[in-house]
């Protein structure tokens, strides 16, 4: 009986169990739903590592054995209305869960509706802290938080020792988010007293507005920039704006969250080569993947499958996928029953998930195992556990990781899963932080750390070196005002003003050079600069290469150079000042033209003037007299001829204008003092041995000495300008005397205005420029130099120059340009001689032409006589051979001035002579003799 008992018991007990396993229902599949924007930088790696995810999960029979996951995936498009419509479909297909969205903003709207459904959302890739508060319950951050990642800034901003940041951040929900959170952390840190910039950038900024926040941020002296953005070709283009201005160069540092890392891991080669570019020395955050054989595995695959730009969000929302499974099959079994849906009156269409809050609880507090990502669990403040990062520089071709950061350990040049290995084998090994990096390539491939920049933050007062001159104080001076010491001049005032226009401009103190006897030497000044002693030079500093090597000039803001003065001495009216109007080239042909105007006159007017008759002797004596009396118009021979008319009256338009020109030269040369040098130019002077001074301590004795191959013992340092005087009025034959002195232009203008008997003669032969001299790196370099452009902009600089009386001048008149310019030459009438020349040449061609037809007519009437007598014969054969002496006997003929009038006349005589010898030849031959 005991035995059927038993067995009794033990058959109710089966028949039990069985009929529980037969009232747990066991769905066939699960919803859940991803919201992803497709064509982003996160998305496109996102949806590929999630279905890959689900297909793992889905294969895998030691997770949901019976139940299929599925997954509904809907595009935001990155726009906040359209996610949020999205995030409201993926709701009405009763999934238990959402993976996603990508976007803090959207995943602020998503996490209130599915607050109301009770169904969990589970990000990947939302980082803003405040989606942790109890407004978003069911919303979880499987992925860091931008507080643990500011963390890591702030730890950054320690280490390298910055007083002042500047934080460039998208005028968002999340950019303002992220940047309380880093002011949070910083203003947490005891004895903190780090200035923040904030320079939000609205979401579409255009490129102007850009530039106009990154000047601004320069002209205010942050040198130092963390850029917290979420739109990647944004900050590229922000980037590219720095590069531009000339903001990723040395001196300058630039820290940017892990959007920069995303960016560059997912970016194609060619892409890469050119982004590569831009960023060169920024530092950037990345999280840490640690190294795993499901990692290698997954980088195989997605290799494999041909999908590139694996970046770290790729690991997470492939761990995403796993989280929900997990949390799911624990929900299956512990509900023993599958999901159900319930009405809700708040939101239409949409049904309340009656074991959200269940699956949320399994998530937060079961959660627990390692993924690709590393060990996986959360905190209370439904946030991932294992926060670590990755600080990574960029460098050439590619990226390298200079460290690693965790909250436990800090800054470390080991990764925190190696330092929690350590700790585990060693309980008594401590976890004090002890921050170290390895070393970091700065922008301009400067290895140097860029000094804390922030002009407020150093709140120290500059020690601002001023050279005390002996001379040129209008240039810079020293005072006493009230007993004090103060600094005046032209160059004291230009700084004054463009500190002045700096935003937040530092204190500072004039520290005096030079005792006022001797001149300071500048090269110790800029020495001092760079030893530290001094934090700047400001006065008339000259910016050469050599100096440019240890300290940075600002703009300039006055052009310089070197140019030779030299004594002047006053030229003596001699006898012979009448000839100095014209130069000796330009007599030689002006007496020329007279004799050969006179000779063409002479030509056309020989044949018909009675007055250009005569014996040879009298007719050369002509010439000569009427060429030199048509200089007075008062010649007593007048041309008969239209062609001597015409050459005469060009003739008396040249010489009235050379009249006009000598008189007013000679008179000017007769009126007006003038003054010669010796000293023609820099390179007679530099060829000569004559001693030549120059102004000490400006560095004007190394360039000559060095660069020009003058000898030392030439050279003769000056201090003052009654030094200048002194030197140059004993000149290079007398002991301290000097030919001439080379200076820079500022100078050598105020001395010349000054003193009228020294001149500046030839141009500048070396090109120079006044900056101030600043240590290597300093922020002030380009605020100031940006100041020193406003200053002449506004026209504050011309100002400045006149009150100290730099332009002025005393000695208005310049002698030397004025006998110069009184001197005539041959350039100035060269035009007018070749039309006087081509006038005179055309009228002997014509009048030789035409003598050339007479000749001929008179061949012709002697070749009609039949008995031609030896005399016509003579002449004919000297016209046809062209006899010379025939000829010019024929030329000598005085002419008939009525009958050449009377074209007609000479046709009509050809026919009468031909008539008259045929009828009477006695008769012609002696009216043709009578008419000779």
């Amino acid at each position: 009986m005991k035995l059927f008992y038993t067995l009794l018991v033990y058959s109710l007990c089966v028949l039990a169990v069985s009929g529980n396993k037969s009232s747990h229902i066991i769905p066939s599949s699960v919803n859940i739903g991803v919201l992803l924007s497709f064509n982003s930088t996160i998305g496109r790696v996102a949806k590929p590592a999630i279905e890959a995810s689900v297909e793992a999960v889905n294969s895998n029979e030691n997770i949901l054995s019976r139940t299929r996951l599925n997954m509904v995936m809907k595009d935001t498009k990155c726009d906040r209305m359209i996610g949020m419509i999205e995030g409201l479909n993926l709701m009405q297909n009763q999934v238990v869960a959402i993976l996603g969205p990508q976007s803090s903003d959207i995943a602020r709207l998503i996490s209130e509706a599915a607050k109301e459904v009770q169904v969990p959302v589970i990000s990947f890739a939302a980082t803003d802290p405040d989606l942790n508060s109890t407004q978003f319950s069911y919303f979880i951050q499987a992925t860091h938080n931008d507080y643990s990642q500011m963390s890591a800034v702030a730890d950054l901003v320690e280490y390298f020792e910055w007083g002042q940041v500047a934080i460039i951040y998208t005028d968002s929900e999340y950019g303002r988010s992220g940047m309380h959170a880093l002011e949070d952390v910083l203003q947490s840190r005891k004895d903190s007293d780090i200035v923040f910039n904030r320079a939000p950038l609205m979401p579409n900024a255009s490129t102007s507005e850009i530039d106009v926040l990154l000047f601004n941020l320069n002209s205010m002296g942050s040198r130092v920039f963390i850029v917290h953005f979420n739109s990647v070709d944004k900050e590229f283009g922000l980037f590219s704006a720095a590069k531009r201005l000339g903001m990723m160069a040395n001196g300058y540092a630039w820290v940017a969250t892990d959007w920069l890392s995303t960016a560059l891991d997912s970016s194609e080669p060619v892409e890469l080569f050119n982004t590569m570019e831009i960023v060169q020395g920024v530092i950037s955050l990345r999280r840490h993947i640690p190294d795993s054989v499901a990692k290698r595995n997954f980088d195989w695959t997605w290799i494999k499958t041909g999908s590139s730009g694996l970046n770290s969000h790729a690991y997470s929302a492939y761990d995403s996928v796993w989280i929900v499974a997990e949390a799911i099959h624990r929900f299956l079994n512990e509900q023993e029953e599958e999901p159900k849906f319930s009405a809700t009156g708040r939101l239409k269409n949409l049904e309340i998930f009656q074991g959200g809050s269940s699956l949320l609880r399994i998530v937060l507090t079961r959660t627990n195992f390692t993924g690709l990502t590393g060990q996986i669990r959360f905190n209370s403040d439904r946030t991932i556990a294992n926060s670590t990062f990755e600080v990574i520089n960029v460098e050439g071709t590619g990226s390298r990781v200079v460290g690693y950061w965790s909250k436990s350990f800090g800054l470390s040049l080991l990764s925190p899963d190696i330092l929690h290995r350590k700790s585990l084998d060693d309980p008594t090994r401590t976890t004090k932080k002890s921050h170290q990096l390895h070393g970091v390539v700065w922008p301009g491939e400067s290895l140097i750390k860029p000094k804390e920049s922030a002009i407020a933050s150093t709140r120290k007062t500059l020690r601002i070196g001023v050279p005390y001159r002996v001379d040129f104080k209008n240039i810079v001076t020293i005072g006493n005002d009230d007993g004090n010491t103060s600094a005046k001049g032209y160059c004291i005032d230009i700084f004054k003003q463009a500190i002045g226009l700096l935003p937040d401009p530092p204190s500072y103190s004039f520290v005096v050079i030079g005792n006022g006897i001797d001149s300071p030497n500048y090269d110790e000044l800029i020495k001092m600069v760079a030893n530290d002693s001094l934090d700047a030079v400001v006065g008339d500093i000259a910016i050469v290469a050599s100096r440019t090597l240890l300290v940075d000039f600002t703009q300039p803001f006055m052009d310089s150079g070197l140019v030779v003065i030299a004594p002047f001495r006053k030229i003596n009216v001699n006898a012979w000042a009448f000839l100095r109007p014209f130069t000796v080239q330009l007599w030689s042909v002006t007496g020329f033209l007279f004799l050969f105007v006179g000779l063409v006159i002479w030509i056309l007017e020989h044949r018909l003037n009675e007055d250009f008759r005569g014996s040879p002797r009298q007719q050369i004596i002509t010439v000569i007299w009427f060429s030199l009396s048509t200089m007075f118009q008062s010649q007593r021979q007048t041309a008969e001829s239209a062609l001597g008319r015409i050459v005469l009256l060009i003739w008396f338009f040249v010489v009235l204008i050379l009249n006009s020109n000598y008189v007013a030269s000679l008179t000017s040369i007769l009126t007006v003092q003038h003054m010669t040098s010796p000293v023609k130019g820099i390179h007679s002077l530099l060829n000569s041995s004559d001693p030549i001074g120059f102004h000490s301590g400006t560095g004007i004795e190394n360039f000559l000495n060095k660069r020009a191959n003058v000898s030392m013992s030439r050279l003769k340092p000056l201090k003052k300008a009654a030094d200048y005087v002194k030197a140059l009025e004993l000149g290079p034959k007398e002991d301290g005397g000097v030919a001439a002195i080379i200076d820079q232009i500022p100078y050598a203008r105020i001395f010349t205005a000054r003193h009228c008997n020294f001149k500046i003669i030839d141009d500048r032969f070396k090109r120079g420029r006044w900056g101030f001299a600043f240590q290597k790196g300093s922020p002030l370099v380009k605020p100031i130099s940006t100041a020193i452009l406003k200053l002449v902009e506004i026209g504050d600089l011309q100002r400045i120059s006149d009150k100290w009386e730099l332009s002025k001048h005393i000695c208005t008149t310049d002698s030397n340009d004025s006998m110069t310019s009184n001197i005539q030459n041959l350039q100035s009438f060269w035009g007018l001689f070749l039309v006087c020349g081509a006038v005179c040449l055309f009228a002997l061609l014509i009048y030789y032409a035409r003598l050339l037809c007479q000749c001929r007519w008179f061949v012709n009437s002697r070749d009609v006589e039949s008995s031609p007598s030896s005399d016509n014969i003579s002449d004919r054969d000297g016209c046809k051979r062209g006899s010379i002496k025939n000829l010019m006997a024929f030329l000598d003929k005085k002419e008939d001035l009525s009958s050449v009038r009377k074209g007609k006349s000479i046709r009509d005589g050809e026919n009468v002579v031909r008539r008259l010898n045929q009828v009477s030849p006695s008769l012609t031959d002696g009216s043709i003799q009578k008419s000779n």
